[in-house]
């Protein structure tokens, strides 16, 4: 899967994500709640309507934040299939935690996109402290 990737421009303080990544195209581009940030993120869809969110990195050195995304990618593409593989009574333990499938890492020479399933709901950041705790304890317990 291979992504456009003209050079990001800024609008209106933000960074604008590519048109399209691979089979996607941009449906919403989403600001970091806490203003800057060293990615973009977006959200994709493709023509059967399944969306996807994507974690972007751009820069021409491969920095501490090129590397935390390719940890992320990886950590989540083992979660991803540990759950795929555990039977139906082991996923109704992970109920109350929703876990993005990993759907792919695509790597060009200036940029990195972790692309991950799409789940309906708030982010971990804006959960009550003690919900966010809840959330991170049961990841570990995996």
């Amino acid at each position: 899967m291979g992504m456009n990737t003209p050079s990001n421009k800024e609008k209106g303080g933000m960074t604008v994500p590519p048109p399209t990544i691979g089979r996607y195209r941009l449906f919403r581009a989403i600001e970091h709640p806490k203003g800057e940030s060293p990615y973009t993120f977006a959200i994709y869809i493709d023509g059967s309507g399944r969306k996807v969110f994507s974690k972007r990195w751009q820069s021409t050195a491969h920095n501490l934040y090129y590397r935390r995304l390719k940890y992320e990618a990886g950590i989540l593409r083992i979660i991803s299939t540990a759950l795929s593989r555990a039977s139906a009574d082991e996923r109704l333990q992970w109920d109350d935690v929703a876990v993005p499938a990993y759907v792919d890492f695509i790597q060009e020479p200036n940029s990195a996109t972790l692309l991950m399933e799409y789940i309906e709901g708030i982010s971990l950041d804006q959960l009550p402290p003690d919900r966010r705790v809840h959330a991170i304890e049961r990841c570990m317990e995996f």
